[in-house]
């Protein structure tokens, strides 16, 4: 199992469901003065969907920095690329994620926001309505979808940041060479002075690295 590299000092605060996360997030981005980072496999142009995008529309005319990376499978292919012209056209920086395979089979499943490099959000929770299914069907779910997420403030968002900056590097045009000195980057994590509150580590997982170490983590 990978040693998991934890520090503290961190704030923890557990979201269950959109019905909690997404008033959480729009919070957040409502609060943002510099940076936003948002990356995610689904992003849904439903309800929910607008609610963020105008929260992300708002904070560019703030003069805050936005990026946005979506899944080309998970965010519906063609309306993938819909959502980045919109975007884009606004001031919104937006990347999909691996369109038409042209990386191979990977995909990004990761739902993930940093802003201002102060709070980061971190699980399991897709920018779609939690009662519309996440299949491509216009089906209205009999109940809620069931999922969480984690605020989290403190100094495990430095490497929260870290993680998702390399990701955006990585879904832009790069050399061979720059992805695997970015890899090599993302290995080396400095040490923090911290107490022992708090604590928290970032585990990165996918079917290369880590993928029993979350699992064994509760064993």
């Amino acid at each position: 199992m990978h040693k998991l590299d934890f520090t503290g000092d961190n704030r923890l605060k557990l979201l269950q469901c959109g019905e909690q996360f997404f008033p959480a997030l729009i919070d957040a981005i409502n609060g943002a003065r510099d940076e936003i980072y948002l990356e995610t496999y689904i992003f849904a142009v439903d309800s929910t969907g607008e609610r963020i995008i105008a929260a992300l529309l708002a904070a560019v005319q703030r003069g805050v920095t936005v990026r946005l990376i979506i899944d080309w499978i998970g965010s519906g292919h063609r309306l993938a690329f819909q959502l980045q012209e919109r975007l884009q056209a606004s001031a919104i920086d937006c990347r999909v994620f691996n369109p038409w395979f042209r990386r191979g089979l990977t995909r990004t499943h990761r739902k993930i926001v940093v802003i201002d490099h102060q709070i980061a959000f971190v699980g399991g929770i897709n920018i779609i309505d939690d009662l519309h299914s996440d299949d491509g069907d216009p089906v209205q779910l009999p109940f809620p979808r069931w999922d969480f997420s984690i605020a989290i403030e403190g100094k495990l968002v430095a490497r929260i940041h870290k993680e998702i900056e390399a990701q955006w590097l990585k879904a832009g045009k790069l050399k061979i060479l720059k992805r695997l000195q970015i890899a090599r980057q993302l290995r080396q994590h400095p040490r923090l002075n911290f107490t022992h509150e708090g604590l928290a580590a970032l585990v990165i997982r996918d079917n290369l690295r880590n993928r029993n170490t979350i699992q064994k983590a509760y064993l």
